[in-house]
């Protein structure tokens, strides 16, 4: 995908939103830790580990060190294949296509997690959640997945499909199409560009983050798997303190809250695209230049 965004970077040149978005993923995969820490996550002993340096220390048993850099393959190749979707269905249809590239980041990013997710926890047992809200949650012998962590990851996917998919004619995404609105110099616009990227894949996981954190550490995740997945090797992730109980408050609150940010990201995305997208492709091309006789 890098290979794929250098190259037409290069032949547009111009950094595409692609390697922006990269970017971003990659400077937020340090929340990987607190989210493991929150769906009481841990991984295969024998991944490698990064050093337990702050809060990318709060996977119980270590965070793999291919999280940073797979961190691309699993949030932007199905926001790719969202793309292509849903620029097809609007070709065929006619729909608007911000509100299509949401429709399809969000239906592919839930196939795309729960086929991963489910499959590899009922038989490759590569990392597991000894805990849940109650209900919907898919069991094995090595612990759950919920189904809510499909939605929470799908609708990462959702906004990073309509960040690359829907751009301007000149190829600038709404975060691009901001930049240059603030900025006066190229060296400015990149800045704000990084900044951009960054705070918009920052705020996009904490969104997913709050809820289960909320549960987490009221101690309502009443629904256990195998609490110890890997004797021996990773020992108990510690309790967030006092017996689990309100389970069913705490799905209404994981449930409640997703949705609720899937809701607010819709609103802001077609507000966004009214305001930077849609007065550059629904404004008229300059006038031809008459020549001269």
């Amino acid at each position: 995908m890098f290979g794929g965004f250098i190259y037409a970077s290069f032949r547009r040149g111009r950094v595409v939103p692609g390697i922006w978005l990269m970017l971003g993923i990659v400077a937020m995969s340090w929340l990987e830790s607190p989210y493991d820490n929150a769906m009481y996550a841990q991984f295969h002993p024998d991944f490698h580990r990064l050093p337990n340096w702050g809060p990318i220390g709060m996977t119980e048993g270590g965070l793999p060190w291919i999280a940073p850099v797979g961190y691309n393959m699993w949030f932007l190749l199905p926001a790719l294949i969202a793309v292509v979707v849903a620029r097809a269905l609007v070709k065929r249809t006619g729909w608007s296509l911000p509100s299509t590239l949401l429709a399809a980041g969000l239906g592919v990013g839930l196939v795309w997690d729960f086929t991963i997710e489910a499959l590899q926890a009922q038989y490759l047992h590569l990392w597991t959640f000894s805990r849940a809200v109650p209900g919907l949650a898919v069991s094995n012998d090595m612990g759950l997945y919920p189904l809510y962590c499909a939605l929470a990851m799908g609708s990462f996917m959702m906004g990073a499909a309509y960040i690359i998919g829907n751009v301007t004619p000149d190829g600038d995404s709404v975060l691009d199409a901001w930049a240059k609105s603030r900025a006066t110099t190229p060296g400015g616009v990149r800045w704000l560009q990084a900044f951009a990227y960054i705070g918009f894949c920052m705020v996009l996981y904490f969104s997913k983050y709050i809820p289960l954190a909320i549960t987490k550490y009221a101690g309502m995740m009443t629904q256990t798997g195998v609490l110890v997945p890997y004797p021996g090797e990773i020992g108990l992730q510690p309790e967030s303190g006092g017996p689990q109980s309100h389970g069913a408050i705490g799905a209404l609150i994981v449930w409640g809250l997703l949705i609720g940010f899937v809701i607010l990201f819709v609103y802001w995305a077609k507000a966004m695209d009214r305001k930077y997208i849609r007065p550059t492709v629904d404004s008229p091309p300059p006038p031809k230049p008459v020549p001269v006789r």
